[in-house]
């Protein structure tokens, strides 16, 4: 039984015996810890005429098996002792007070619903208190739960056991609930049961635990549910704070535990239905920090879930996925490199670009914010030769898909440009040559970076032309019919004009069909593929 320890405490303070039949109260170290704080309250609400821990201990020796054997009034007696220890707070007249004495004193919890428990209880123990135990036994104490089948000592046990659960959470002040937390972890607890009771407290009691909790709870508190906030979605997605410290607690234990981070990360449910922004703010904040091995396991989970576009709207700056790209470099991991690319090169909805005004083009056309910051071209650039053609497909539909933002015809052309690149020559583009943050300049280092794969794939196998034309047809005759989709297909065309000098002629002679055949002309490339591919087209011919 709760109420009555097992084993001396040394020093502990007794109250004597009947006769030489009862032993001194023997209190546990949380009746203790009640009976200092009952004596706050009452030292709080300046009630210094009787000393409340007292009464406790008197209802407790009342309770003795010697002391019932001798006292056949024990259950009234420990029930107004009992009684007496909330009766200034909740007799006649004082309704409007007793949830400011719990305030005042500076309880933690729900005072409301504190205060309401403690109300059942003083009106139980009045009625045991006057005898009259058959209306005690109605009370909803007793109704609605497993104990009212038992014998009526046992019933008032099971009552009093619970009335000293709940003054012990009506007096538990701030500081109170950090001691027992501290304790909690020192201990190495694992009661799911009281850590769910101290998390609810409130949330500082929460916020708490989380910022103290050392990182072996990892593990158990996953497969226990305490992590389950950072699995659930929000109601509203369009703003967010940070308010959950189980990330906090996530992310500082990453650092020693990385692989049971990402499992954790991995488990968590994210879509547009199932979307937590400060989730996915604190996630990409802890995966840019990851060792490779660990990274690796995660880009996949970034670019399927789509967390760029999710995340696009709060644009969040660019500079974690740098160190991202540098980690998985360092550890030479060109194939999660393309994967984290992908990922990062994600192009925002059609209907959530911006419209261009007169002649200025100025759409923000990628999801990631200051996309040169991440350094993805360059990264992409300077994959081995066993990823180049991924790498090359990889770029070659990020290009399809900015191209095709547009729908709009511009003859000869059967779609318009977003960007037009006028005062650049597509055969002399370099990639990281325009260091500014526009998504103007993004989609020159775009192309540029297109053709640069296209000289390390086609351009390297033009002795060999049927692999020369299956990259060429696998990855490039697709890019769309626009002005610079145009431009760049005569760079590549022209890379190996014996190979595919079937596509350079149908590209040199489409001139004369065309309603509008300066607009073919515009700029280098056309006259300059002209130069490289006539005699590959005029032998063909001949």
């Amino acid at each position: 039984m709760l109420m009555i320890a097992q084993s001396v405490t040394d020093g502990e303070e007794g109250i004597g015996a009947v006769g030489a039949t009862a032993e001194p109260v023997l209190l546990t170290e949380k009746q203790r810890e009640l009976c200092r704080r009952l004596d706050e309250l009452y030292a709080s609400a300046n009630k210094k005429d009787v000393r409340a821990s007292n009464l406790f201990r008197g209802a407790l020796y009342s309770m003795q098996s010697e002391v019932r054997k001798a006292n056949p009034d024990w259950m009234a007696q420990t029930a107004h002792s009992l009684r007496d220890l909330i009766y200034p707070f909740y007799r006649s007249g004082a309704e409007n007070r007793k949830k400011d004495v719990f305030t005042q004193y500076g309880t933690a919890g729900d005072i409301d619903g504190l205060a309401k428990r403690i109300g059942l209880h003083f009106g139980f123990l009045s009625e045991v208190a006057h005898h009259r135990w058959a209306q005690a036994k109605r009370s909803p104490l007793v109704k609605s739960t497993l104990i009212s089948k038992k014998a009526d000592d046992d019933i008032l046990e099971e009552v009093i056991n619970d009335f000293e659960n709940v003054l012990f959470s009506a007096l538990r002040r701030q500081l109170d609930a950090h001691g027992e937390i501290d304790q909690f972890i020192k201990e190495n607890n694992r009661d799911a049961a009281h850590l769910h009771e101290l998390l609810n407290i409130n949330f500082d009691t929460r916020q708490y635990f989380f910022s103290t909790a050392h990182e072996e709870y990892l593990n158990w508190l996953d497969e226990s549910g305490f992590l389950e906030p950072i699995r659930q979605p929000v109601n509203e997605a369009s703003s967010y704070s940070y308010r959950t410290p189980e990330l906090d607690f996530l992310s500082r234990v990453a650092a020693t535990q990385p692989n049971k981070a990402v499992d954790v990360m991995l488990s968590v449910p994210i879509s547009q239905d199932r979307f937590n922004p400060e989730v996915l703010d604190r996630f990409l904040w802890l995966v840019r920090s990851l060792p490779a091995e660990q990274l690796a396991r995660i880009v996949c989970k970034i670019r399927d879930d789509r967390w760029p576009e999710l995340m696009a709207r709060f644009k969040l700056h660019s500079f974690g996925y740098e160190r991202m790209f540098q980690t998985l470099s360092e550890a030479k991991d060109e194939k999660s490199i393309l994967v984290l690319a992908e990922a990062v090169l994600a192009i925002k909805p059609r209907g959530e670009t911006l419209e261009r005004a007169g002649y200025t083009f100025n759409r923000e056309i990628f999801c990631v914010r200051d996309l040169v910051y991440t350094k993805v071209f360059q990264y992409i650039a300077n994959v081995g030769e066993a990823h180049k053609e991924a790498a090359l497909s990889l770029v070659a539909g990020c290009f399809r898909e900015v191209l095709l933002l547009e729908t709009v015809s511009d003859i000869p052309f059967a779609i318009d440009d977003h960007f037009l690149l006028s005062d650049k020559d597509f055969f002399e583009l370099n990639v990281g040559e325009g260091q500014r943050s526009s998504d103007k300049h993004c989609v020159e280092d775009l192309v540029a970076l297109l053709i640069k794969l296209a000289r390390a794939t086609v351009g390297a196998q033009c002795e060999d032309e049927n692999e020369a034309r299956r990259l060429y047809e696998t990855h490039l005759s697709s890019v769309p019919d626009s002005q610079s989709g145009w431009r760049v297909r005569l760079v590549i065309l022209s890379l190996c004009p014996q190979a595919l000098r079937s596509g350079l002629r149908d590209a040199f002679f489409r001139i004369f069909t065309c309603e509008e055949p300066c607009r073919l002309v515009f700029g280098a490339e056309y006259g300059r593929a002209l130069s490289i591919g006539f005699s590959a087209i005029a032998r063909q011919s001949g």
